[in-house]
């Protein structure tokens, strides 16, 4: 039960996040897009997840990262063009259609690998100076490779530990 509660609160920020960008997106596009439709379709990409995730446990067996990713990319766009399709007007007042629903979820997936990048790089960054405990400069003699080597993504990600050990999926015993 504890384990289910301690889920909540990453949920809840995916969620908002997610509502967030798309309604950004929206905006970025000069559509209008009701908070309320940003926040169905950041709930229906969570349960799709989930559903994913949990098919694969079920059958014991997970896509290549690759193919999951490529999965996970048509089912963002066919599901955001299919929702804003009648849901979302343009500058104009019109109803986006399939073409600009899609163009929505492709501007909206593309500001959140940008999103998802910049905090990877500012991660990475933090981690490097939490490894060597030194300023910049003797950092920076360090061959890259060392640096490489002793880099644990799961260490960096310990949220991903957590939810990987309660879906069932396998992680590191810390």
């Amino acid at each position: 039960m504890r384990t289910v509660v301690s889920l909540v609160p990453p949920l809840l920020i995916f969620i908002c996040l997610h509502a967030g960008i798309v309604k950004l997106a929206a905006r970025l596009l000069r559509y209008t897009l009701s908070w309320k439709r940003s926040f169905v379709f950041a709930l229906a990409m969570l349960i799709i997840a989930m559903g994913s995730r949990a098919l694969q446990f079920a059958i014991g067996h997970s896509l290549p990262l690759w193919l999951a990713l490529i999965f996970l990319l048509a089912v963002y766009l066919a599901l955001g063009a299919w929702l804003f399709a009648e849901r979302a007007t343009n500058a104009s007042d019109e109803i986006l259609g399939w073409r600009g629903g899609l163009r929505l979820s492709i501007c909206a997936f593309s500001v959140m690998a940008v999103f998802a990048l910049l905090l990877f790089g500012v991660l990475l960054l933090l981690h490097s100076f939490h490894t060597t405990g030194s300023a910049l400069t003797n950092r920076s003699s360090q061959p890259l490779a060392a640096v490489k080597s002793t880099f644990d993504f799961m260490k960096l990600f310990q949220m991903f530990t957590t939810l990987a050990a309660a879906s069932g999926g396998s992680a590191p015993s810390s």
